[in-house]
């Protein structure tokens, strides 16, 4: 198995990850959620995170006429939202397995250090969300990054 296939953002490895992840997220919960306590609170919050990180990437936030290539394309900030998934599904299913364990402080340690890596890439979805809802501008999407202006001009 080559790294393509471990890191790709469209391979079946990450995607089973992805359900591997919430899967047993959803079994640790339903463990330990009575009594809840500040470490399923802890944990509560990075399943949120992954949540809203993949949401992020279900949802088309252009339309379809904007789109060159095809419906399937990702463009503008659809590409950050898929990219980000790869480390969410990886986080999220590792941190799963080794909460599930319940080694004392190392699935706790493992669970605050996810935290802070989520911490890292959600708010930047949401960032970006702002920065889309708050865009006004005419110009098509990827106008320059694929060279959309060259061809009308030259015309």
């Amino acid at each position: 198995m080559s790294l393509k296939a471990l890191f790709n953002r469209e391979s079946r490895v990450v995607r089973s990850l992805e359900v591997v992840g919430v899967v047993l997220a959803g079994v640790h919960l339903w463990k330990n959620f009575i009594p809840f306590d500040w470490r399923d609170g802890l944990f509560l919050f990075l399943l949120a995170s992954a949540l809203f990180i993949f949401a992020c990437d279900l949802i088309r936030w252009y339309p379809l006429s904007e789109r060159t290539e095809g419906p399937r394309q990702k463009i503008g900030i659809e590409v950050h939202f898929l990219k980000a998934r790869v480390p969410t599904s990886y986080i999220l299913a590792i941190t799963s397995a080794i909460a599930l364990l319940q080694i004392p402080y190392v699935s706790v340690g493992s669970v605050f250090l996810a935290n802070l890596m989520m911490l890292a890439v959600a708010p930047v979805n949401g960032i970006l969300l702002w920065f889309h809802r708050k865009d006004d501008d005419a110009t098509p999407m990827n106008f320059f990054s694929l060279n959309k202006y060259l061809r009308d001009s030259a015309r």
